[in-house]
């Protein structure tokens, strides 16, 4: 029998790989060979022992599962030599079919095999470069060896890389030589020596130069069976273009010095030149060449081919510096504002100045950072002195960038780009917009605090009891413990008196001192604390003495990641209560309309809160930042400052000043009268704090399009980036989060549970480090796990249907402890739910 076993199980392998080779090769028309009563009819076995061995091969990752009647049975390797371009599960679940893994494969295929120079791929190729792409393949198809083609453009434009993705073109599709070269010539080297020049070109007989005892093959006959290209020909003497014409017209010349020995031409001749096609510099080759093909300029190329060009530039860039690259889209749209005379070739110098003042920050800045972050400030002259364009333009550009989602884009050393458009926009709306990497906002302080203030104000039940009510709630330790802490500093005491605060971090400490009975403490310090550390050296230094005194009296070890919660609590606590009033800044497109709306609310309250910056067609980029950093440095603005905008490119705007100056500024973007007027009033007569004023503004919770498998909150978008990014070392941030989202969604739907950040940020972050345990081989142990299954089995049973997804996506099994961690987090929200749940349709 155990000999017999493995010898069965080879048969019906081998059985599997030839039937999965047969049915790939008929598009699976025929499934027959493929279910487990064609194998054992097929084997001659009995099907309960063939059911047996497909389950043994199953679990032993050689063969897929497709569930459904009939549940059939593939050769993984054989359907990865089949379709090598394509993924597949190692269960395709019931009501998914194998066509739908297999449908986007020549989409796949055809993207993948594109070269990167072809005339396929050129940026506009379907918009303003559609004409000039069909050009040239009509003068690159042309029988024999092609058409001899003129292309013209401004300097900087991309002709030779046309002439390039031409012979690319007529390589790929077989109209050159196998030996055909691409000879380039750069006129404008030959310019003061014409004979030279035409030796160059045509070649020369033994004794035409001095010093020349033998004859030499022209770029022409070097050419033979490819393509010549002379890049400049309008630099060219009178003469040589009186050759060259007749070279086009009969396709014949002449070597210098053999005039009586004519040779033909076998090389398709390309010609460049940055003269208009009515110059009369290049009067006899607008009139000789049979094709001519004028490149379009950047500036009538549309912002959206501009935006492809400058995704192209800094993916080059983050390749070259092997560093994330990470622009906001504000700055993005400076970009995309701003004129390039110098066509393409500007727009490199550009991005390449940008990227280096970046880079040298990176280097020598204080804080501490993954990637490269480009501002503002990294903006050159040229950009910033660029008055800002018509308001049309502005909202053009608007709409392009509003298609992606987050406020961030990421350039990535590795990876190709994709374009992170929101799933329910408009086919029409997006149509040929570039393909751009997505990323998460950064998280910055005063994003903390929001995320904070949200947390604290669900407690509703502090604003009906004293602080004594307060701390009967709690171990006395735990009470005695951050008392002390925070009565050691003026600055921190303020929080003792507000019982939001205070109730908030006690309940925060207190379950995670409870976690620590059944949870193993996670030892390591993420990689984030550093840079808290030295970011918030006080605050850090206070945090490490509150984890002392609750690990002294409480017994329990506190884990290291609980310090950057108390050390953000603390700098927090400071601005949550400060005093003063929040000041504003209006920054509107429109003559006037700035000032008015200050005016009005400044008249309404009678405080001279609110200034205003005019955004008029003559104002530059440099202007606004310098009025909007002199309004900051003000002395009266310690409480902070609140930008009003309406659009881009201001709306990253207050991580700029925040930087620049210090204090802490935010924006609300879009805000209408009432909404403006609001927060105005709440600073003037009840002088509340900038963090307080934000987590009432209606646009702080602003989420995004309904999607299935996308971070669909800003807010937690800037939460995993700056937190969990940091903190992972194998999963990418990004490809976790919206996997482990997916997964999250569809547990919900099955517990009937509502979506909230307060759920996905828990379920994210615990099983994005629970995943990278299990790759690294450290799961974790649960106590008491037969009796929680025994307990739990139902929402066990959901987690495990669910997982699968992430276990395959990822590559990893996920062992039965960490499932129950995870159930851990659900049930708190179903024990809060109502006891009867509708009935499932």
């Amino acid at each position: 029998m155990n000999q017999s076993a493995p010898r069965r199980l080879d048969r019906v392998l081998e059985l599997i790989r030839e039937n999965t080779l047969r049915a790939a090769e008929n598009n699976f028309i025929n499934i027959t060979g493929l279910t487990a009563s064609g194998l054992a009819s097929a084997a001659n076995l009995d099907r309960t022992n063939v059911s047996r061995e497909l389950n043994r091969l199953y679990r032993q990752g050689l063969v897929i599962k497709c569930l459904g009647k009939p549940t059939l049975f593939l050769h993984r390797e054989a359907l990865a030599t089949s379709f090598p371009r394509v993924f597949f599960p190692s269960t395709i679940p019931c009501g998914e079919r194998l066509e739908d893994y297999l449908a986007s494969q020549n989409a796949i295929q055809i993207s993948n095999e594109r070269p990167a120079d072809s005339l396929e791929s050129m940026i506009g190729s379907s918009g303003s470069m559609k004409r000039a792409v069909q050009q040239a393949k009509a003068a690159v198809l042309y029988p024999p060896h092609g058409i001899h083609t003129l292309i013209t453009g401004k300097e900087g434009i991309g002709k030779l890389c046309f002439s390039k993705a031409m012979y690319a073109y007529a390589k790929k599709c077989g109209r050159l030589s196998p030996d055909g070269k691409f000879v380039l010539l750069n006129c404008q080297d030959f310019s003061k020596s014409p004979h030279l020049l035409m030796a160059q070109i045509f070649g020369y007989s033994k004794n035409f130069l001095p010093g020349a005892e033998k004859g030499k093959q022209g770029l022409i006959e070097q050419a033979k069976g490819g393509i010549l290209c002379l890049n400049g020909v309008h630099r060219l003497s009178a003469k040589v273009q009186e050759l060259l014409t007749t070279l086009i017209e009969k396709n014949t010349f002449c070597r210098m010095g053999e005039a009586s020995m004519v040779r033909e031409g076998e090389a398709m001749i390309i010609a460049t030149t940055t003269e208009p096609a009515g110059s009369p510099s290049i009067e006899r080759f607008v009139r000789n060449m049979p094709m001519l093909i004028p490149l379009p300029d950047l500036a009538n190329r549309g912002p959206a081919e501009l935006l492809e060009h400058l995704t192209l530039l800094f993916g080059r860039e983050s390749r070259r510096l092997q560093l994330p690259l990470r622009i906001h889209q504000d700055v993005l749209s400076c970009l995309l504002h701003a004129s390039y005379p110098g066509q393409i070739g500007e727009l490199k110098s550009c991005v390449k100045g940008i990227c280096s003042l970046a880079y040298l920050e990176y280097l020598t800045g204080s804080h501490a950072s993954s990637s490269v972050e480009i501002s503002y400030h990294h903006l050159p002259c040229t950009v910033t002195a660029t008055p800002l364009p018509r308001e049309e333009k502005v909202l053009q550009i608007q709409k392009l960038l509003s298609c992606l989602q987050g406020a961030y884009v990421t350039f990535t050393p590795e990876g190709q780009p994709e374009l992170p458009i929101y799933q329910d926009v408009a086919p029409e709306d997006f149509l040929g917009y570039p393909k751009l990497p997505i990323s998460s906002e950064p998280l910055k302080i005063s994003d903390v605090g929001g995320y904070i203030n949200r947390c604290v104000n669900r407690m509703r039940i502090t604003q009906s009891h004293s602080m004594e009510q307060l701390r009967a709630s709690f171990p006395d330790f735990l009470c005695q413990a951050v008392d002390r802490v925070l009565e050691a500093s003026p600055n921190y005491k303020r929080a003792l008196e507000n019982p939001r605060l205070y109730y908030g971090l006690l309940l925060h400490l207190h379950n995670v001192l409870k976690r620590q009975d059944t949870c193993i403490p996670n030892s390591s310090s993420p990689p984030s604390l550093n840079d808290i550390r030295r970011a918030y050296p006080k605050e850090y230094a206070e945090a490490r003495k509150l984890k002392a005194l609750l690990e002294e009296s409480g017994g329990k070890p506190l884990p290291d990641s609980e310090l950057c919660f108390i050390t953000m609590y603390l700098y927090l606590s400071v601005n949550w209560t400060a005093n003063g009033n929040v000041h504003f800044i209006a920054i509107f497109h429109g003559q006037g309309v700035s000032s008015g709306i200050a005016s009005f609310l400044n008249n309404a309250v009678q405080l001279p809160l609110v200034h205003s910056i005019d955004l008029t067609p003559s104002v530059t980029l440099e202007q606004v930042l310098e009025q909007a950093a002199a309004i900051t440095r003000s002395s009266d603005h310690n409480a902070g400052l609140i930008i009003f905008t309406d659009m881009s490119p201001f709306t990253d705007l207050h991580h700029h000043l925040n930087q620049l100056t210090g204090i802490r500024t935010e924006h609300i973007a879009g805000a209408s009268m009432p909404l403006m007027l609001h927060m105005v009033e709440k600073s003037a007569y009840k002088h509340c704090s900038l963090i307080e004023l934000m987590s009432e503004a209606s646009g702080d919770e602003t989420t995004a399009p309904s999607q299935s498998c996308a971070v669909t909150t800003s807010f937690l978008n800037r939460i995993i980036h700056e937190v969990l990014s940091p903190s992972l070392t194998f999963l990418n941030p990004g490809k976790a989060a919206d996997t482990l989202l997916n997964v999250l969604n569809k547990i919900l739907s099955e517990l009937y549970l509502s979506y909230s950040d307060e759920i996905a940020l828990k379920f994210i972050f615990h099983s994005a480090h629970m995943l990278e345990r299990v790759i690294k081989g450290e799961p974790l142990k649960y106590s008491h796990l037969k009796a929680f299954i025994n307990q739990h089995s139902a929402l066990m049973g959901i987690l495990e249907r669910h997982l699968v997804y992430a276990e395959e996506v990822f590559g990893v099994s996920v062992p039965a402890p960490e499932k129950a961690y995870i159930c851990e987090i659900f049930l708190p929200f179903i024990e809060e739910k109502p006891s009867k749940a509708p009935a499932r349709s």
